[in-house]
């Protein structure tokens, strides 16, 4: 089965994050910076209502985006589409446990273009997936020091 191409408009849509009229509804007290990074009710719901199942996730995605995201950089660097295309790929599902659309988007990006062996293409949208990780170990260190006992 061929797997379809997609156009570059395409992944621009992918990589532009969550329509701007697109509400999200945030518990009370949310930093506005953050607004719009994640989506907490959403995570929850997908997680049966587990908070401490939630704040274990946090805790996997903060300590394996790092490591991962050094991964994707040092085959970026090599020209190893395979390997890129893994790690985007777990990045974009890390992202979305917190339904992270923006984080997502960025990912998938990445892990198309690498799946495509298009690396000029991944190494401009990188810097994007990079970008929107950051902002969200940012906000979820933030939610968790704002509603930790």
């Amino acid at each position: 089965m061929d797997k379809p191409h997609h156009s570059p408009t395409s992944l621009h849509q992918a990589a532009s994050g969550v329509p701007p009229d697109e509400a999200r509804q945030r518990p009370q007290g949310e930093n506005r910076s953050n607004e719009g990074v994640f989506d907490y009710e959403d995570s929850l719901a997908r997680l049966g209502g587990d908070d401490q199942l939630f704040n274990e996730v946090v805790d996997i995605f903060l300590e394996d985006v790092p490591k991962i995201l050094s991964q994707a950089s040092n085959s970026l660097a090599a020209g190893d589409s395979a390997t890129l295309e893994r790690a985007a790929h777990t990045l974009k599902g890390l992202s979305a446990n917190f339904s992270a659309a923006s984080a997502v988007a960025a990912g998938y990006a990445v892990e198309l273009l690498a799946r495509e062996h298009r690396l000029d293409g991944a190494a401009v949208c990188f810097p994007r997936m990079e970008s929107e990780l950051h902002r969200l170990e940012t906000a979820l260190r933030d939610f968790r020091n704002r509603h930790s006992c």
